[in-house]
Order: structure tokens, then C-alpha cells, then sequence
């Protein structure tokens, strides 16, 4: 990653982002579609009323008989054409999103990192210095006022690139922010109630 950022420049991390933006728009569709299907909506909701009725005798731990059963009841649920279980579908849904989350992160890294190894040759005083006001009071100009300017704009460049790596995944997460708020969006909430079922079946597939 850090050697294709070399290569095609920073440039490039605007489409990735995008890309990913809508890479994760249509996952969190399907997730939302999941989550709004009565027939794992109406289970989910059972179990977290005989959660909260009862985590005081379960010493705050979910049962695992509990979350053997839910996962039972949603394999009943039946397959799809190629014969993936909803639990198996669901599990690779999540498994895409943690993946793509990851991929950011490491393009983040390798961002920094690239921008670290330009900035090393850089003093530090260049971060508040600017030459195009120097040519201004030694009245220079033409082409070597344009230079001038020019390197001005590389250094500020390098440095915002910095900040700019640093906030792809706080951009996505304000992009997401109060998503859980409405009315129309309250069965996403249920969705820590599958996380025992999803372990399961992870732990199947393996």
C-alpha cells in the first residue's frame, strides 16, 4: 500500500475513500434489511426482554443455551439458492464491513507514513514560514515569485496531508453519527443481541 501511494501519488485516497463510502453504504443496507425482517427482528426482541428481566440471575451473562437457540431458530429460517444459512449470510456481511474498516485503517497508516517520510526533510520552521511574503518584501518577481509560491504550496500540502489521513475514519464514523437516534432505525439497536449466535457460528465455521 505504502509503495502504490509512492507510485500514484496521494491522490489516489479520495477515490478510495469514495469507494469504500459506497462499498459500506450498500453493506449497512443489507445489514439494516437484516435487522428490520420480523423473523429476526420478533426473536431478537424476545431475547433481550428475557435479558433484562433476568440479567440479574444470569450474573449479567448471556446464557449459552440461550444464544444456541436463537441460532437454531434463525437456521430455520432456511437457505438461499446457493445453500448459505441468513446466520452464514449475516456472518460474512459483518465480516465484509470489518474488512473494508480495516483496509481504511491501513491506508491511513501507510498515508502517514508516507507523509512522514517527506516531512523528515522538511524544517520544522517551513510549517510557519512563508517565501511568497519574503518575495513580496524583496519586491522579486515573475517566474521566480511563481517558484516561490510553488513551494510554498507543496510545504503547506505535506503537512495538511498529515491531518487529512488522520481523519478519514472520524469522517466516516460524523457521516454515521446519530444514526441509531430515529424511530425508523431502533431495530438496529437490537443488533448486540446477535453478536452470541454470530460468535457461534463463527466458531462453526471455523
Amino acid at each position: 500500500m505504502l509503495y502504490s501511494i509512492k507510485t500514484h501519488g496521494i491522490g489516489v485516497m479520495g477515490t478510495v475513500i469514495n469507494t469504500f463510502y459506497k462499498f459500506l453504504i450498500k453493506k449497512l443496507n443489507i445489514f439494516n434489511e437484516f435487522l428490520f425482517d420480523e423473523f429476526i427482528h420478533n426473536p431478537l426482541m424476545q431475547e433481550q426482554r428475557f435479558f433484562r428481566k433476568n440479567k440479574e440471575k444470569c450474573g449479567h451473562k448471556y446464557p449459552y443455551e440461550r444464544a444456541e437457540n436463537l441460532s437454531k431458530t434463525i437456521k430455520r429460517l432456511g437457505t438461499n439458492k446457493q445453500g448459505v444459512s441468513y446466520l452464514d449470510k449475516f456472518r460474512q456481511l459483518i465480516t465484509h464491513i470489518g474488512n473494508a474498516l480495516g483496509y481504511v485503517r491501513m491506508i491511513r497508516t501507510a498515508a502517514l507514513k508516507d507523509n512522514s517520510n517527506l516531512v523528515k526533510y522538511i524544517p520544522t520552521l517551513l510549517e510557519d514560514t512563508r517565501f511568497e511574503m519574503q518575495a513580496d518584501d524583496l519586491d522579486i518577481k515573475e517566474e521566480t515569485y511563481e517558484a516561490m509560491k510553488m513551494l510554498d504550496l507543496c510545504v503547506r500540502n505535506i503537512f495538511k496531508q498529515a491531518d487529512d489521513a488522520g481523519d478519514y475514519l472520524r469522517l466516516i464514523v460524523r457521516n454515521f453519527d446519530g444514526m441509531f437516534d430515529g424511530e425508523e432505525t431502533k431495530h438496529l439497536r437490537l443488533f448486540y443481541m446477535m453478536i452470541p449466535p454470530l460468535s457461534l457460528n463463527y466458531i462453526e465455521h471455523l
